[in-house]
């Protein structure tokens, strides 16, 4: 009776398989030949391929045939990848309504710094993503900018210090602690001092907040449906990470209100948030009386911060170490940005301001370049929230079906940016850049979900 049992398990279990790997061919969708449990991504599975080459590949295979999208499985999940620029304008921007969501796990209930604006969905996404816009104009940046020169001169002490002893630099590391220093000050208001103790407990923190431990574990984060992570109540985030950063923040918010402290940091603007459902305008921040009703609630406010720190910890610090490789390995485009930087700070005292930084335009046109070449995030995950009929074509995409923006391959796609393995950062000259779409640099995203950091 058991085996019986058994093996009718088994037999649903293949059939279902099959049913589900041949999604793309019953739509008549060009697709990668999937095989249990890996779907499309045996290359990624093996290590041959990371996901951006394999995205990059796959949509070059597409383009070849003459195709304007294809499918994918990753592990059990169909995912649909257009790669026509018109129809990613459609995913992305004009038909926005369909496709709101990121699709990626998340669940506040039991794992709080899943509840960032990264993850949150629909009408909640809408409410605190116009909370938050605030936060990230200008005036606001600006009014940080401060900070950053303060951790910028530490970082040239540090590594006067370091090229002293005459042994290569892991510059990657060194950059990580600055970029941690300056989102430590900015997000959570509190002097990390990463630069001068790179193993404290604020580093180790960050560090495994970046690791999903054991491979058990990393194989069902990423292949598992979302419905089956909420009903085991999947918890992404260590549970010492956790209690780290909510001690963190809800110490320093309570400091900050018992003793009327401001800072001109993120963190500020929350808590200003917090006691009064908005934020003042311009280069300023508010001392606020402490609300008995919140306007944001703890959970929220440590999740935001969260992100905030992940967002900009990890992308920058990578960003500024391939931008000094290529920069190492490009002579000519080094000597001309060595010269307009010394150019304009001889113009502004030798001063590191906001003025000064926004004046370097070729700096611009480097960073441009590097973050087409290494896009920090490779690709842009969405999912259907409202069942689609794609334009012109005999294609319709159901509710639920995830679909994959592969930001890498575009960035790489030789129609739109010629020789692409080419570091030229005059790509981003005004002349050039003007007759590009926006949708053909995607590094910060399109469209409503734009990076809330792009101003």
């Amino acid at each position: 009776m058991i085996l019986r049992v058994i093996i009718a398990v088994f037999v649903v279990f293949y059939y279902y398989i099959k049913w589900t790997y041949n999604y793309w061919k019953r739509k008549g969708v060009f697709t990668i030949e999937p095989k249990f449990p890996h779907g499309s991504m045996q290359e990624v599975a093996k290590g041959e391929l990371n996901r951006l080459e394999f995205y990059q590949k796959f949509y070059l295979d597409v383009k070849k045939r003459g195709l304007k999208y294809g499918g994918l499985y990753e592990g059990m999940t169909a995912v649909w990848v257009p790669v026509d620029q018109e129809m990613i304008k459609n995913v992305l921007l004009k038909d926005f309504q369909h496709f709101v969501d990121h699709g990626l796990y998340s669940n506040p209930k039991v794992d709080p710094l899943t509840g960032g604006l990264f993850l949150l969905e629909g009408d909640t996404w809408r409410t605190h993503r116009a909370k938050l816009t605030p936060t990230f104009t200008s005036g606001k940046i600006k009014m940080m900018f401060d900070t950053l020169a303060v951790y910028s001169k530490a970082l040239e002490k540090l590594l006067e210090k370091e090229v002293s002893f005459g042994e290569p630099i892991f510059i990657k590391e060194t950059l990580a602690r600055f970029t941690t220093d300056i989102i430590g000050s900015v997000a959570f208001g509190i002097d990390c001092n990463c630069m001068n103790e790179p193993n404290n407990e604020f580093r180790q923190k960050c560090s495994k907040a970046f690791a999903i431990n054991g491979k058990l574990k990393q194989f069902t984060h990423r292949f598992a449906p979302k419905w089956f992570l909420k009903a085991i109540s999947f918890k992404q985030n260590d549970p010492t990470v956790e209690k780290f950063f909510f001690d963190l923040v809800e110490s320093t918010i309570k400091y900050r209100e018992e003793n009327n402290v401001i800072r001109k940091d993120f963190l500020q603007m929350l808590i200003e948030l917090k006691n009064t459902g908005t934020i003042s305008e311009g280069e300023t921040v508010k001392q606020v009386i402490k609300n008995k009703k919140p306007f944001m609630n703890l959970n929220e406010i440590v999740a935001h911060s969260f992100t905030f720190f992940l967002a900009g910890f990890e992308t920058s610090s990578t960003t500024m170490s391939f931008a000094i490789v290529e920069l190492g390995l490009n002579q000519d485009i080094q000597d001309k940005l060595r010269e307009e930087i010394l150019d304009v700070l001889s113009k502004n005292n030798r001063e590191l301001t906001y003025k000064s930084v926004n004046e370097m335009t070729y700096l611009e046109q480097v960073l441009q370049e590097t973050l087409r070449k290494y896009p920090p995030i490779p690709i842009i995950p969405r999912i259907c929230t409202k069942t689609y009929h794609v334009p012109g074509e005999d294609l319709t995409i159901e509710k639920g079906t995830h679909v994959q923006v592969a930001v890498g391959a575009v960035h790489y796609d030789p129609e739109i940016y010629p020789n692409p393995e080419k570091f030229d950062p005059d790509r981003w000259s005004p002349e050039n850049s003007s007759k590009r779409s926006n949708f053909n640099f995607l590094t910060f995203g399109e469209g409503p979900r734009l990076c809330i950091g792009t101003f």
